[in-house]
């Protein structure tokens, strides 16, 4: 299970690394903003992770995490209905 994680992470590390470097981004840029999105998004798991354990708040954490993604995926949609 690990193994296959570790090589889905690594696909989409070498595709975001690849957008990064032909929209024209120098290499050693791209590397560090795949280093900063995935330090937060790894201390962001944490978090969530911490919270969930050592407070009641799991109900919160789902309605929040659900209201956020029909956000973003409305806001896309209205975004493209509109060009």
């Amino acid at each position: 299970m690990f193994r296959t994680c570790l090589v889905n992470r690594l696909v989409w590390l070498s595709g975001t690394f690849a957008i990064f470097v032909s929209s024209g981004i120098c290499m050693r840029k791209a590397l560090g903003l795949l280093s900063f999105c995935y330090v937060f998004s790894y201390a962001g798991v944490i978090t969530g992770a911490l919270l969930s354990a050592s407070l009641n708040l799991t109900a919160w954490i789902f309605a929040v995490i659900a209201g956020m993604f029909l956000y973003i995926g409305l806001a896309e949609m209205v975004s493209e209905s509109q060009a």
